[in-house]
């Protein structure tokens, strides 16, 4: 990093004119960090974009808040940090940063001001703030005093501007302080020029190309990474590049070559390391130049300067240079009587571990006890073998080996062959010495021979008697076989020479010729198989190539290829089914069932669908099949009848399915595909098959041709033949029961009965009104008639006063109160009107009585009198007159005078016979006196004239 500070080269006058141009207004700068990367430490909601760094770089401050999405809001914790990266390198003026406020001061300086308290802001040209310069590191501020927008002057130049701040433990803080720290920042603004221009609007660029320049005069401030001297003109020194070339070079394979600015080795690096400047030591597994090697596959690492195996040997090898070889490992292997699964697999013996010989801890092979046991390991091409080495299974204890399991690996033997036949091969041991207790857990043989295959094998054949001691079965036990010795070719140290004679098999020690590898013959191998021979000991005899002389006499194989009808590298292999020609190569028409296999005819039939002498023709419409013999079913379209295999490719007519289109539809369903289901058919055998017709009706509670179709309602039984009860409210279509109810009025499985007496409505469940006597069955209406002294169609309105009984046709008799009368019976509760006795007061009172209850008896001298009142009506008996028949003739005649007017006009009756006065009254009333004393007179002879004729 270059500060105006840093350097003692500048004038005073200089520095007079920087701090002039300080008051000059920072409108001329750019904001160079708007839109560029930001970072930050412990993001809020990282998946969140509200809280990201990008916000305090995005240009945007109207919303000062948490929330806003304006800001970049961190969790708290004991260091926070956030930068920017301006891309590139740049001459900074001022930095400007807008704290989160929630866009409230009050709430600023009360809750989160005191989380900005001591921060720092550095400008660096990495994102190590230590390696920059600090532009202002907070000491002076209070809660209370801390700005919400800050603003420092900082003239540097550099990549990176960097807040940080920070609470770490063991430190002591003012009290003022927050416990942790978070970065709430809203905008960070960083106005200055890019590298390389200064000026009003940046516009001009730097007179010395390898200087920072002044942002406003232009006069160089430091040197560019590289470079150094008076205006930054000579680049660094040799071994040294980068910023005011303190870097010291890497490990160049040049020097010379190392860049000055940036320390890329342009040549490439010494042994021992690489990289772009040439300061990383080679990884594990590489060494040399720019660590280009690759270490020997051998080694577990390898000397990252010379490649040697100073770091120790991969599993598999062994010796100082990892050079005697396992050559079993990891090849492919297989065992007899597998127990199943991964942990008993026969691989197991091969993968270089044999840590835990239990047999549960998957590094051993194990098989079911059976009379023999066999297990190889294929080392994929023919090897020098030296010695192999078996380690048993012991269960991890020698104690429970010698007990129970060495008794299964007596008599072991051990071959070396080329094939996965042991008898075609060496033995290299057979044991027939050791005992149960003496046969070790780890056994090595040496075997000098060659061979592919490794051979453990055991037995125990039955009618063979074996050793006392020996198991009545064999298994295998094995946990690891290695295999040492050196690929064919190759003896001595390390495998590392050639056998002097190039086509023997040579003594690993020694190098003298032990036998002929494949294809040679003869003494020292030196002469190749005859014309038509190659292979182990030329014994094999080449196939049908096409020029024999060109059969390779080491393997057989064909170089010009191979004769008609025969394929393969040895050209052995008849053509396969459909292939003919030279090397097989090409292909029978797709039309013959096969050809033959030296000139493609189709000497051997047609495929299916095909006819004709050449297979050219398809079979006729309607056949396909094997010599079209076959005829296609009921195809939908049969033109669309394969004639390969009779396939109906769009489908089947009604009533069939299958491919073929054969097959009638499975019972019970029918139509194209046989995809509808048959209806409720009677007999669901007699569901036609192309149309679902029943052919034998439909069973109870279905009609129509499909017998799909339920019983309207109101019939049920076989094809709906049968009409529901009228009182039904509907009836089961099957059994014709009133499954759904009666209509009101009606009970029973069939609605057969009417409701009983009594009862009426829906289930009978409503009983008649008490007044009936007897109501219908289905409304409650009295239908039957209503119980004396009620009507109405309900029987619910008691007769109108006055009438009673049957139909209120009664009309109730003299009751001394008209109201009281029962209007049931006409009983008269409170008695009868005078004149009148009875239950129903409709009896006159007997003669002679008369009056309440004819208690009263008529007066002696009546003849008979009125049966209310009593007045003899009916006349008296001789010498009596009067109502009551009780005045007699001479007091008649004295009772008849006539009192003197007392006043004019006016005149009063003394005594007259009561019916007389009660008439007189009658016609007096509204008289004159004139009128009354007139009527007066008249009564008077009237009264006279009736006394004369009674007495």
């Amino acid at each position: 990093m270059v500060s105006l500070f840093g350097h003692s080269v500048y004038h005073l006058g200089v520095l007079t004119v920087w701090f002039c141009l300080l008051a000059v207004s920072q409108a001329a700068y750019v904001n160079v960090a708007l839109n560029k990367p930001a970072y930050l430490q412990y993001p809020w909601y990282s998946y969140s974009d509200t809280y990201d760094a990008s916000n305090a770089v995005d240009g945007r401050k109207s919303n000062l808040s948490w929330y806003g999405g304006q800001c970049a809001v961190s969790g708290s914790g004991q260091t926070a940090t956030w930068w920017v990266d301006l891309t590139s390198i740049h001459s900074i003026h001022n930095i400007t940063i807008y704290f989160l406020t929630g866009n409230n001061l009050q709430f600023f300086y009360r809750g989160i001001s005191n989380y900005f308290l001591g921060f720092s802001v550095y400008v660096s040209n990495t994102t190590d703030r230590l390696q920059g310069t600090l532009c202002y590191k907070d000491d002076n501020f209070t809660a209370l005093t801390i700005p919400s927008v800050f603003t420092t002057t900082c003239p540097v130049h550099g990549q990176f501007v960097i807040y940080y701040n920070e609470r770490l433990p063991g430190v002591t803080y003012p009290d003022y302080y927050s416990d942790t720290v978070a970065s709430y920042l809203c905008e960070v603004e960083v106005y200055g020029c890019p590298g390389g221009f200064y000026g009003a609007n940046c516009s001009n660029a730097c007179p010395d190309t390898n200087c920072y320049c002044h942002l406003e005069t232009g006069t160089c401030q430091g040197c560019k990474p590289g470079f150094q001297g008076f205006l930054c003109k000579s680049a660094c020194s040799r071994g040294y590049y980068g910023a005011e070339c303190q870097q010291e070079c890497g490990h160049c394979r040049d020097v010379t070559q190392c860049v000055h600015t940036n320390g890329s080795c342009l040549t490439g690096c010494e042994v021992g390391y690489d990289g772009e400047t040439c300061k990383a030591p080679c990884l594990y597994g590489f060494f040399g130049p720019d660590c280009a090697d690759r270490c020997n596959d051998t080694c577990d690492g390898c000397n990252r300067f010379n490649g040697s195996c100073d770091t120790g040997c991969n599993p598999g090898w062994q010796g100082y240079e990892c050079q005697d070889v396992n050559v079993a490992l990891n090849k492919p292997a297989y065992q007899q009587n597998s127990v199943p699964g991964d942990t008993f697999d026969a691989s197991n013996v091969v993968d270089g571990r044999k840590s835990d010989l239990s047999g549960r801890g998957g590094q051993c092979a194990g098989s079911y006890d059976e009379q023999t046991a066999t297990w190889w390991v294929n080392l994929t091409t023919i090897h020098s073998i030296y010695n192999i080495t078996i380690y048993f299974m012991t269960y991890t204890n020698l104690q429970d080996f010698y007990l129970s399991l060495s008794e299964e690996f007596l008599g072991f033997s051990v071959y070396v062959s080329n094939t996965t036949d042991r008898l075609q091969g060496t033995l290299c041991y057979k044991d027939d010495n050791f005992t149960r207790d003496t046969i070790p857990a780890v056994f090595t043989t040496t075997c000098p021979v060659h061979g592919q295959y490794v051979i453990y094998y055991n037995e125990r054949l039955p009618g063979v008697t074996y050793p006392y001691g020996y198991s009545t079965y064999v298994c295998i036990g094995l946990c690891e076989v290695e295999v040492y010795g050196c690929p064919g070719g190759f003896y001595g140290a390390n495998c590392s020479n050639a056998c002097p004679d190039t086509n023997c098999y040579c003594h690993l020690e020694t190098g003298t010729c032990q036998g002929c590898t494949p294809g040679f013959q003869g003494y020292l191998c030196k002469s190749a198989c005859s014309r038509g021979y190659y292979g182990a000991e030329c014994q094999q005899e080449c196939g049908y190539c096409r020029d024999l002389t060109q059969c390779v006499h080491t393997n057989g194989s064909c170089l010009t290829g191979c004769e008609a009808g025969y394929h393969g590298v040895t050209c052995k292999a008849p053509c396969l089914y459909g292939f003919f020609g030279p090397d097989c190569a090409d292909r029978c028409n797709d039309t013959c069932g096969g050809c033959n296999r030296f000139n493609g005819s189709c000497d051997t039939g047609c495929n299916p669908g095909w006819q004709g002498y050449e297979c050219q023709d398809a079979c006729d419409k309607r056949s396909f099949g094997d010599n079209c013999s076959e005829s296609c079913g009921h195809c939908l379209d049969v033109d669309k009848c394969s004639n390969i295999n009779g396939t109906c490719l769009t489908g089947c007519e009604a009533g069939f399915q299958g491919e073929l289109c054969k097959t009638q539809c499975d019972r019970g369903f029918f139509g194209v595909d046989c995809n509808e289901t048959c209806g409720h058919c009677q007999d669901v055998n007699q569901c036609f098959h192309t149309n679902g017709t029943c052919l034998t009706g439909c069973i109870a509670g279905f009609q129509g041709d499909l017998c799909k179709t339920p019983c309207q309602r109101g019939f049920f039984g076989e094809n709906c033949n049968n009409r529901c009860l009228d009182n039904c409210a509907g009836c089961n279509d099957v059994t014709g029961m009133c499954e759904y109810g009666c209509l009101k009025g009606y009970t029973g499985y069939f609605c057969e009965n009417a409701c009983p007496y009594g009862l009426f409505g829906h289930k009978c469940t409503s009983e008649c009104n008490d007044t009936c006597t007897g109501c219908n069955n289905v409304n409650g209406v009295c239908d039957r008639g209503c119980h004396p002294g009620w009507r109405g169609d309900y029987c619910d309105i008691a007769c109108d006063k006055g009438l009673y009984g049957v139909d209120c046709n009664e009309t109730c008799g003299r009751c001394r109160n008209e109201s009281h009368c029962v209007h049931t019976n006409g009983s008269c509760l409170t008695g009868c009107d005078a004149g009148y006795e009875g239950d129903l007061c409709k009896t006159p009172c007997p003669y002679g009585l008369f009056g309440q209850d004819c208690t009263g008896e008529c007066n002696e001298n009546c003849t008979g009198c009125n049966n209310v009142n009593g007045v003899c009506d009916r006349g008296c008996h001789p010498g009596w007159m009067g109502d009551y028949c009780d005045i007699g003739r001479l007091d008649c005649m004295e009772s008849v005078y006539v009192v003197d007017m007392i006043q004019p006009y006016s005149y009063y009756i003394s005594i007259v016979p009561f019916s007389v006065i009660s008439d007189f009254k009658s016609l007096m009333q509204d008289r004159s006196p004139t009128d009354l004393l007139i009527l007066a007179t008249g009564l008077i002879n009237f009264m006279f004239l009736t006394c004369l004729m009674h007495y």
